[in-house]
């Protein structure tokens, strides 16, 4: 069984962050080695936030631990998203290199710090998460949002995103691709994998009730891609990023369209069950 390091939020009532890594891997066969930067009672997006986090020497413990453990030997792959302040993302950076130093691991960083114009975190966690974790990545799933909050470009179509994503890619060169989340265009929503020589472009219908989307989709979407990323026991290996993009875009779209109900702003655990376990 594969075994994923996670290191993201937490939330008591919702679906985001390790919650819903939690959900997704145990259908896909894997492991979820959790390291949650923050505990919340739920998303920040609904405009407050509750709960706190480990303070700076204690993250950094707990990550040290792992060293000690020698987590390497059991790990397949690491994905970050949410940070609750600048050193969690210097932290989180840290302990990737120092496992990837003993074992080659792939990487998926989600920045998860926004959507719908607006920063769920301060902009100093944003430009850690820019100047740290992105150098240590594979692969980043940023949402229209936050592609052009860390370009500084606005994010209108698939062209816009393609030079914004190139952008970062030129920066950064142990990024194999940028997987873009949630670009809106007209009647449909589109994901972009996007490299320095290739754009894939998947395209899924918006949402009927929940025109601006169901809180942590965007997580969602990066903890497939990872899952299918990985060989589980359900699933046929697979090295390919590209590969494991197009399924967590035709999966999570899956998912939310079967989650989009007039009462409901989160996305359903029912549903990311039955959709995963499906999957073989």
């Amino acid at each position: 069984m594969p075994h994923i390091l996670s290191i993201q939020s937490a939330v008591t009532m919702g679906a985001v962050g390790n919650t819903m890594a939690n959900l997704v891997m145990p259908p896909l066969g894997h492991q979820l080695c959790r390291v949650d930067t923050i505990q919340l009672a739920a998303h920040p997006g609904h405009g407050f936030k509750a709960g706190g986090s480990l303070d700076d020497d204690d993250f950094t413990d707990l990550l040290d631990g792992l060293v000690r453990l020698q987590a390497w030997q059991r790990l397949d792959g690491v994905m970050t998203g949410y940070m609750a302040r600048p050193t969690q993302a210097e932290s989180a950076a840290a302990i990737i290199r120092r496992l990837k130093h003993k074992k080659d691991l792939p990487i998926l960083i989600d920045p998860a710090i926004g959507d719908h114009g607006r920063l769920y975190v301060d902009h100093a966690v944003a430009e850690a998460i820019a100047d740290h974790l992105f150098d240590v990545a594979e692969v980043i799933t940023p949402n229209a949002f936050e592609l052009g909050h860390f370009t500084g470009m606005t994010i209108t179509d698939g062209e816009v995103a393609t030079a914004a994503a190139r952008q970062i890619l030129a920066k950064h060169p142990n990024l194999k691709g940028v997987a873009v989340t949630g670009l809106a265009g007209g009647d449909a929503v589109v994901d972009l994998w996007i490299s320095l020589d290739d754009v894939l472009t998947f395209e899924g219908p918006r949402l009927i009730h929940q025109t601006k989307g169901l809180s942590g989709g965007g997580d969602l979407f990066a903890a497939i891609a990872m899952g299918m990323r990985l060989a589980g026991k359900r699933l046929t290996a697979s090295n390919d990023w590209r590969a494991a993009i197009k399924q967590a875009s035709q999966l999570s779209r899956s998912i939310l369209m079967a989650s989009d109900h007039p009462n409901r702003d989160e996305i359903n655990p029912d549903e990311i069950i039955a959709a995963l376990s499906q999957k073989d």
